[in-house]
C-alpha cells in the first residue's frame, strides 16, 4: 500500500470537515444527524436569517393571554451543488433580556409537512413570524433550530439567533 492513498483519504476527510464547518458565522452552529463519511458530505451550504435584528410588530385586535406581538423574519437556505435540500421543521423560542422564556410559547415547532425543496445550487427564502408578548415588548433573543435533510435522508440541524426589539 502506497503512502499516497492514506494521505489522499486524510485530505478528503479534512476538506469535508472544513467545508462543513467553514461557513459558520457568530450566530450559527450546525450539527449533522445520522451517519456520514468523507465521500457523502451533507450538501446544505448555508442557513441564515434576514435581518439579524428584528423589530416586533403589534398584532391588531390581539388581547392577552394571546400573544400581542410578532417577530417577522426571513429564513434563507442555500443548497450546495451536489443535491437538493428539504426544509423539515423549525423550532423557535423567545428569551427576554433577563433570560426568561415566555411560558405560553416555550418552544414553538413549525413543521413543514410538504418538506419544501431547495434545489441544488439554489437559494430559497421562507418568510416566518414568531408570536410572543402580552403586556409590552421586552427586547430579547429569538433562538431557532432549523432542520433540513438532503436527498439521502440525512438531517442537519442549524442553530441561529436573532435579536428582537
Amino acid at each position: 500500500m502506497s503512502i499516497r492513498r492514506p494521505l489522499s483519504l486524510l485530505s478528503v476527510a479534512l476538506f469535508t470537515a472544513v467545508s462543513i464547518t467553514g461557513c459558520d458565522d457568530d450566530n450559527r452552529t450546525d450539527t449533522i444527524i445520522g451517519a456520514t463519511d468523507a465521500s457523502a458530505a451533507f450538501v446544505n451550504r448555508a442557513v441564515s436569517i434576514a435581518p439579524l435584528r428584528v423589530r416586533s410588530v403589534a398584532v391588531p385586535g390581539a388581547l392577552c393571554p394571546q400573544p400581542t406581538f410578532v417577530a417577522p423574519f426571513n429564513l434563507v437556505i442555500t443548497a450546495g451543488g451536489l443535491s437538493d435540500v428539504f426544509l423539515t421543521h423549525v423550532q423557535m423560542q423567545f428569551v427576554d433580556r433577563s433570560g426568561i422564556v415566555d411560558p405560553r410559547t416555550g418552544i414553538t415547532k413549525v413543521p413543514f409537512a410538504d418538506r419544501p425543496l431547495i434545489p441544488a445550487s439554489a437559494t430559497r427564502t421562507f418568510p416566518l413570524q414568531f408570536p410572543f408578548g402580552c403586556a409590552g415588548v421586552p427586547p430579547g433573543t429569538l433562538n431557532l433550530v432549523v432542520f433540513t435533510s438532503d436527498s439521502r435522508q440525512r438531517e442537519r440541524q442549524t442553530s441561529l439567533q436573532v435579536a428582537v426589539n
